[in-house]
């Protein structure tokens, strides 16, 4: 097999060079932190809020790869219908996230709101949080605040010394615990025992956790209907278990979403939070009467993400930093929604895990759902070029759709497959079958896919964060690669206002645009040249990410298959090339508009050819000036694709050929090469794969993958900088899943940078981590 980094086609990566040193990581929270408040600089953590204020909210993810963001939305939703108030988080390019809402629009009728945020990146990180809050309201009037209260009924589960368990929450009990039989007659502590259906009451205490206020028994349980709100622990077309307790199902019982819409029962999952009311006959089973999913109950301790198991044992599991106990309880299902093992779990994959936090803080898991692509899955994103039947035909390669395929529109609400057309961009998800057959299992519907951006023309200016073409910012990072025109490793230095600069560029959700690649260029100073999504069109202009382009009756269009058009086909939020030429004291006239197809897909490479890749049937050639990305854009140099490896590539159709111009890496290799001694399979780069347990006490591992055999040395730094612990080198063989073990007993508790050194033949390599240590 060849490497696409001997090919001649890809020598422009050759002289990147690039290397993640332990002081340019962003110095953040060591945990996902959210902050809602009425102050911008988040001096209060506010739930009620007035008509005339602002909602300010942070999200701060140190996990997520804020230069590859895929989701970015914020809605603000009424409790009881009415319409819903939208915005997009400011990108603040360290990890963390920004937004500023006015609430002057708010629905006058409404008070009860749920804040649904979801921020995700393209690497399998997903946070979701869902959060209430009043608005109009007075703040002073001392009403019940479901962040600071909660009432429900159930059965107690377990009693200790000073706790009671009900509905899986471990209560506090003190000596002002009003404690209640049937009769209501004041009754104490000791009288209670595990099984009791009671109606339990309880505010909110220091570091988290719960105190109950009244406990008292119900004997609702016993009579003709009972009522309460807890975790889907089981589900199936006959009956639901809720908090332990069984429900049947009949043809009269009706389900609900959390916005009172009828589902089936189908679309219940387990782990959910419902409110049942169920009625029983005699000795009979109960039988429910109403189910409704009510996502918003205890909204701030529910914990939803997605994201790579770092750490598991036979307890608990550690995903994105936040540790997740385990019990019988847990449900763990495969990509396919069957049962699956907790056992069969492993470090490296990923997955979709749902929590609630307990009153000790700790964060207990009630589903746990494997999201692992493997080389029998596919991700695309594209227009819709056909419909056919239940098929559809989108960048060319047709995916079947059956009853079970989840179809989704941009507000990720449920719709029929009728209600997609041609020309709608679409992200799919789907199962490669035996015989090559695509058999779709998500279709959402997309806002838009033009996310690449190049730029050439005259820089106005250059700083240390930004660089302004054409009157366009373009943000620095330190992972921004400059080159000179002679392809040499260079720096931002080397560019002043005058200067010529191509730029490769990748516009965030919200509009920032982060600069990849930066090269110098000779030539024509008057010649522009702008690719990107259109954001406007005029009677003689076209906005092109923000840059505005005159057009006149020379001006030539070409659509999708490079026919001549006209102006009338260039629409806002379609991917276009233009062609310019500067001009002083007016716009740059454009002399050429493409539109330009693109296509961004994300699966398993199953050919490596050359410059040629393959994945699910679809042949991309990779251009010359290809770009190979890792996580936080680091361009990777000496890139090596290989069979087996995860990747999502962006492409664009060039005379009916798919030439990528991005392949970012998205999982290592499932390497099919040769094997070396000990039966291990080489990788095919140095890998620091981070360090597990994260947070530990007082020891931790280090794991990583070597290509070649190396000395490994390792350097552990605090936040100032200094060196605090060096570790002796040790020699590696080639292989996976090397470990090292850092012993941090001496040091004191908080949060440490690692630097791995690996020293082979070819040289050293450096690569970097965090940790948090917990004492």
């Amino acid at each position: 097999m060849k490497s696409l980094a001997t090919s001649s086609s890809l020598s422009r990566l050759l002289s990147l060079i690039f290397l993640i040193g332990a002081f340019a990581m962003p110095a953040l929270a060591q945990e996902n932190a959210l902050h809602v408040s009425k102050s911008r600089s988040f001096l209060t953590d506010d739930q009620s809020f007035d008509r005339a204020d602002t909602l300010f909210v942070r999200a701060v993810l140190p996990n997520i790869d804020y230069t590859s963001l895929d989701q970015n939305e914020l809605r603000l939703k009424p409790d009881n219908g009415g319409g819903d108030l939208f915005a997009q988080f400011t990108n603040q390019l360290d990890g963390s996230f920004t937004l500023a809402l006015p609430l002057a629009s708010a629905d006058l009728s409404e008070s009860d709101w749920e804040i649904r945020l979801r921020l995700g990146d393209r690497f399998g990180f997903n946070f979701e949080r869902r959060i209430d809050v009043t608005v109009g309201r007075d703040s002073n009037s001392g009403g019940d605040d479901s962040n600071d209260e909660i009432e429900f009924k159930a059965f107690i589960e377990a009693i200790d010394a000073g706790t009671v368990t009900v509905g899986g929450i471990a209560f506090l009990v003190d000596d002002q615990t009003d404690v209640r039989d049937r009769g209501n007659d004041r009754i104490d502590f000791s009288s209670l025992v595990v099984g009791d259906f009671v109606e339990i009451r309880a505010d909110r205490a220091p570091a988290g956790r719960w105190l109950a206020s009244r406990i008292k028994l119900d004997d609702s349980f016993e009579g003709a209907e009972v009522e309460f709100t807890g975790v889907l622990d089981y589900v199936d077309a006959d009956s639901i278990i809720v908090a332990g307790v069984t429900f049947m199902l009949s043809g009269s019982t009706d389900i609900l979403n959390d916005d009172n819409l009828p589902i089936s029962v189908f679309d219940l999952f387990v782990g959910a939070i419902v409110e049942v009311r169920g009625v029983r006959s005699g000795s009979s089973p109960l039988t429910a009467t109403r189910v409704k999913i009510e996502d918003d109950f205890q909204s701030e301790d529910e914990i939803e993400l997605t994201g790579v198991i770092e750490a598991i044992d036979s307890q608990s599991i550690t995903v994105n930093g936040t540790l997740f106990s385990v019990d019988d309880r847990t449900v763990v299902t495969d990509h396919a929604n069957q049962p699956a093992s907790f056992a069969s779990l492993v470090v490296g994959e990923t997955v979709e895990i749902k929590g609630f936090r307990q009153a000790d803080g700790s964060v207990r898991a009630v589903r746990i759902h494997r999201e692992d692509r493997g080389e029998d899955e596919v991700e695309l994103t594209g227009l819709v070029e056909a419909i056919e039947g239940t098929s559809l035909v989108v960048a060319g390669l047709t995916f079947e759709t059956n009853d079970r395929t989840l179809i989704l529109d941009n507000d990720r609400l449920p719709i029929a497959f009728a209600d997609l057309v041609v020309g709608l961009v679409v992200e799919i998800r789907a199962d490669v079958q035996p015989d090559g057959r695509l058999l779709a299992t998500d279709i959402k519907i997309e806002d838009r896919i033009e996310d690449e951006v190049e730029v050439r023309g005259l820089v106005d200016s250059a700083s240390d964060s930004v660089m302004v073409i054409l009157g366009q910012s373009f943000h620095i990072l330190p992972s921004t690669v400059f080159v000179d025109n002679a392809g040499a490793p260079s720096a931002l230095s080397a560019f002043s206002a005058g200067d010529i600069a191509e730029i490769e560029a990748t516009l965030q959700p919200g509009g920032l645009i982060v600069a990849l690649h930066v090269q110098k260029e000779n030539g024509d100073p008057d010649r522009v040249v702008v690719r990107g999504p259109v954001t406007a069109v005029g009677d003689a202009s076209v906005t092109v990410i923000g840059i505005e382009l005159a057009w006149d009756g020379d001006t030539q269009f070409f659509d999708r298959d490079n026919n001549a058009t006209d102006v009338s086909a260039i629409q806002a939020g379609q991917g276009v090339k233009a062609t310019a030429t500067r001009r002083d004291g007016d716009l740059p006239l454009a002399s050429v508009v493409e539109i330009k197809s693109t296509v961004v897909m994300a699966g398993t490479l199953t050919a490596v050819d050359g410059a040629q890749i393959t994945m699910a049937g679809a042949t991309f050639q990779v251009s010359p000036t290809a770009l190979v990305l890792g996580r936080f854009n680091a361009v990777v140099a000496d890139a090596q694709l290989e069979v087996g490896q995860l990747v999502e590539v962006s492409a664009t159709q060039e005379n009916g050929v798919a030439v990528v111009s991005t392949v970012r890496l998205i999982g290592a290799a499932v390497t099919v090469g040769t094997a070396i001694e000990e039966g291990r399979d080489v990788p095919s780069a140095f890998t620091l794969h981070g360090n597990y347990p994260n947070p530990f006490n007082p020891t931790t591992n280090l794991v990583f993958d070597l290509s070649a055999s190396a000395r490994v040395d390792v350097q552990v730094f605090d936040l100032l900088g200094r060196q605090v612990m060096a570790l002796p080198a040790e020699a590696f063989d080639a292989g996976a899943s090397h470990q090292i073990q850092i012993d941090a007993a001496h040091l004191a508790s908080g949060m440490y940078l690692y630097r791995l050194t690996a020293t082979s033949a070819s040289g050293p390599i450096v690569q970097t981590g965090r940790m948090l240590l917990m004492k």
